[in-house]
């Protein structure tokens, strides 16, 4: 492995240029970095629900769907925040 302009290449990444590996690594930054923003703002609204599934989680070690989605409703309900939905 060879490191250029602190990016890593191995061989196994393909026939690329050096210059568009570098394009193709600071998009993949790019798009982790505002994944993690996202994943970290979804967490932090719904830091009560995961609160409460954890402390549930702990009691019980196992959650079924049912009791899962009859807990965020719950807990969306007494936040105020909308209900989750697809469970």
């Amino acid at each position: 492995m060879t490191t250029v302009a602190s990016s890593t290449f191995a061989p196994e990444r393909g026939p690329y240029a050096e210059e568009t590996a570098l394009k193709i690594d600071n998009a993949v930054k790019q798009l982790l970095a505002q994944a993690h923003q996202t994943a970290r703002g979804v967490l932090k609204e719904r830091r009560a629900a995961l609160d409460r599934v954890a402390e549930r989680l702990l009691e019980k070690e196992v959650i079924e769907a049912e009791e899962l989605k009859t807990l965020l409703d719950s807990t969306e309900a007494q936040s105020g925040n909308r209900t989750f939905q697809g469970l």
